[in-house]
């Protein structure tokens, strides 16, 4: 997370954190967020909250990217037909080496917001 933030680089960061580790252990926000501390660029602040149906959230959040991403690979090529000097484009898509998934049932179902 401390790195998704400094890369971020927004001064103000609310990651929202779903799992039941953070939920019920009685010390592991305060241990987390001192670990964060160190690990944080100084600049920037971020807060941790508690996260309803964090794998939900995060999956339609990952759907929209995947698709928005699939989307973007779409290219044009030119084709030239022997008997017309007019350029046509051909739409392709290019295979994605693996395809993009997400598990709702991960150890870590987290996601992050930021604010202005």
């Amino acid at each position: 997370l401390a790195v998704i933030i400094n890369r971020i680089n927004k001064p103000n960061v609310t990651v929202g954190v779903d799992g039941s580790l953070y939920r019920y252990h009685p010390r592991f926000k305060r241990n987390m967020e001192k670990c964060m501390k160190n690990l944080v660029n100084k600049n920037i602040k971020f807060k941790l909250t508690l996260s309803d149906d964090g794998s939900g959230k995060g999956a339609a959040l990952i759907a929209i990217v995947a698709d928005r991403f699939q989307k973007s690979q779409l290219k044009s090529i030119p084709s030239f037909d022997d008997n017309d000097d007019e350029e046509v484009h051909t739409p392709i898509q290019p295979p994605l080496s693996s395809p993009i998934t997400f598990n709702t049932q991960s150890a870590t179902n987290t996601h992050i917001r930021t604010l202005p």
